[in-house]
């Protein structure tokens, strides 16, 4: 059964802190702790790495859908921050060396998004229109390897393929797994922008300002698991739980000169 059914609960705590321009410092902190979940599951098919199905795993049983929405992201800190460096007070050669200096940053960091994780045995015999299942749980086992990285972030011995069990002729009929939905999560992000300034002052109208920027200074990849119906997240597939790729752009460096008058 497919059906537009889909219930979302979507609660926050936003922390703001904003310190405006005095005594040569400025910042803006955010933080951002959410949860969201969906009751009926909403199959939002334009999130891929979520699989991308509007199909539930039991049509009779959508209890089973209750799970963090694809786009649940529990955690996001942002600060952005400038401040001008308090030396070369005075005149002459130690104010052109070490006067007009100024530092300013962005920092971004925010968790990842779950995902599921999926076995091959499809639950019935597609008698309940099931096209998809999850795996069991496996008591005891971490759900990630305790290296994870790029070759592998998710524990196969953290699951098994769902039981099975013989109905009165005998034919196997596989079971649903006990897995939540996204019962798995992706790495993180973490960004770091900084830039640093230096002002010449010319006369009294006139200022060169030279710049040197960084974005992405400590070169921090943001990687993605693959799609969730893609095999790397089915259960015994050779390449089960390895990243996919990234999306961050590499360490990036420029240099500029502004001159205002």
């Amino acid at each position: 059964m497919d059906a537009a059914i889909a219930n979302n609960f979507y609660n926050a705590l936003n922390v703001r802190l904003e310190k405006r321009y005095s005594m040569g410092l400025n910042f803006l902190m955010n933080y951002t702790w959410a949860k969201n979940i969906e009751s009926n599951g909403d199959g939002n098919s334009s999130f891929d790495q979520n699989g991308g199905t509007t199909l539930p795993l039991d049509s009779y049983n959508l209890t089973k859908e209750r799970s963090y929405a694809p786009l649940d992201v529990p955690q996001v800190f942002k600060v952005s921050y400038g401040y001008e460096l308090p030396f070369g007070a005075g005149k002459g050669a130690p104010r052109l060396l070490f006067g007009g200096w100024q530092v300013n940053g962005i920092t971004s960091l925010r968790s990842g998004f779950p995902t599921d994780i999926r076995s091959s045995r499809i639950a019935a015999g597609n008698q309940l229109f099931a096209t998809i299942n999850v795996p069991d749980r496996v008591s005891g086992e971490s759900l990630y390897l305790p290296n994870r990285g790029v070759d592998g972030y998710f524990n196969a011995a953290a699951f098994r393929d769902p039981s099975q069990v013989r109905s009165a002729t005998g034919v196997p009929i596989t079971l649903f797994g006990n897995s939540a939905r996204r019962v798995g999560r992706g790495p993180g992000s973490t960004n770091f922008d900084f830039s640093l300034f230096k002002n010449f002052r010319i006369k009294e109208k006139g200022n060169v300002q030279f710049r040197a920027e960084a974005f992405n200074l400590i070169n921090t990849p943001t990687f993605f698991l693959p799609s969730a119906s893609n095999a790397a997240m089915s259960l015994g597939s050779p390449t089960f739980g390895k990243l996919a790729s990234s999306s961050a752009t590499g360490r990036q460096v420029q240099f500029g000169l502004k001159i205002s008058f």
